[in-house]
């Protein structure tokens, strides 16, 4: 199996955004599409109480965008950002795009 360290994965990702192939947001929303479709085809989510757990960066971004698919489809999904809200410019877009989602900073609030 062949993995990419983080280093290899921002660089991949600057290189298609400079190409003009993709926008970071594209990017995100592409990652996030392709994770939730991971997810549906392993986990019969009807009636499931899900929680993502997301941090403030791009990767935080994909987990907003994984969220609401869920909700989309029905799921009672919160999800909890322990480092804060998002602080780049792509995750802060998709954090904004979740309302009617419940959202805690800390797993030990009620959510």
């Amino acid at each position: 199996m062949d993995v990419l360290t983080k280093d290899l994965i921002r660089i991949s990702e600057e290189n298609a955004v400079h190409s003009g192939a993709f926008s970071f947001l594209e990017l995100m929303k592409k990652a996030g599409d392709t994770a939730y479709k991971i997810i549906c085809e392993n986990v019969n989510l009807k009636n499931k109480k899900i929680a993502v757990i997301c941090g403030s960066g791009n990767n935080g971004g994909d987990g907003f965008v994984i969220a609401g698919n869920l909700a989309n489809d029905g799921a009672d999904v919160a999800v909890i950002t322990p480092l804060g809200e998002p602080q780049t410019d792509s995750a802060k877009y998709y954090y904004s795009l979740l309302s009617g989602i419940k959202k805690s900073e800390t797993l030990e609030e009620k959510i």
